[in-house]
């Protein structure tokens, strides 16, 4: 409630004084938002409002500070639902504001921590929906096919992910679904991307998935290679990536992996 009230206060791109008493608020606010307490709907609701404020708040502060307001997020980190709602807030607070150096900024500091939270044991799914926001995996207007916070030097983070986050099933699912939608400027390299994932997760073969991941992968599929057949008859490595999928296509009993698979070999 009090803490609702002085958010409200502090307008975006405050000065310094607005961001020491947002440091305040912040350090005394995040281990509560990042517990899993769903019981109070009010403060659902408070939390949601609180997020979306905070993410309007360190995208527009300058560089130099966004690790000094994050921090107390970075060190409760954890697999929780506010930690997936607060990835969210910030990919939303990203499309409306189009902070691109921030943005990355803030996305590379996150990065170790999902990481770490992926490949430390058992994927629950509080994890999954970690990694499904942090791989932008929310529900884009089916229109959407790029972003602006796309660009292609932001190809390495995709590689890497694709290997650092493959035991996750929702990296699969994220990222075949990025390749349909916003990141579909990708789609030369997200053929190697899903070979990187399935080759770093070989369980995915006889996982139960996320809902539409074997649809995202054949759509996708079949329009690259509508656009690139010749390049791929041209390049082993290619073919070998396109293989790794439609095989998996097949052994998930997609017909249409197949037909694909025919038209290459």
């Amino acid at each position: 409630g009090d803490k609702q009230i002085a958010l409200r206060l502090i307008p975006n791109n405050s000065n310094r004084l607005g961001q020491e008493l947002f440091s305040d608020i912040v350090k005394s606010t995040a281990r509560t938002l990042l517990s899993d307490d769903r019981d109070d709907k009010q403060n659902f609701v408070d939390r949601l409002e609180f997020l979306k404020k905070y993410a309007y708040f360190v995208l527009s502060s300058p560089k130099a500070e966004i690790k000094r307001l994050l921090q107390p997020f970075l060190d409760s980190f954890n697999s929780s639902e506010g930690a997936a709602e607060l990835l969210e807030q910030f990919v939303l607070a990203q499309d409306n504001s189009a902070e691109y150096d921030n943005f990355w900024h803030i996305w590379g500091l996150f990065q170790p921590l999902v990481v770490n939270l992926i490949n430390d044991g058992y994927v629950n799914y509080r994890k999954e929906n970690i990694v499904k926001a942090y791989l932008f995996s929310q529900r884009w207007k089916e229109s959407a096919k790029d972003w602006h916070t796309f660009k292609p030097r932001n190809k390495s983070f995709f590689r890497k992910m694709s290997i650092e986050l493959a035991p996750s099933n929702s990296t699969l699912y994220s990222i075949a679904k990025l390749l349909n939608d916003i990141g579909s400027g990708y789609m030369s390299e997200g053929v190697s991307w899903l070979a990187k994932v399935l080759q770093n997760n070989p369980g995915l073969a006889d996982a139960d998935l996320e809902t539409n991941t074997i649809y995202y992968i054949s759509t996708y599929i079949k329009h690259y290679l509508f656009e690139n057949r010749t390049a791929v008859k041209q390049s082993v490595d290619l073919k070998e990536d396109l293989l790794v999928v439609l095989n998996f296509l097949i052994y998930k009993g997609e017909v249409s992996g197949y037909l694909l698979r025919e038209s290459i070999v």
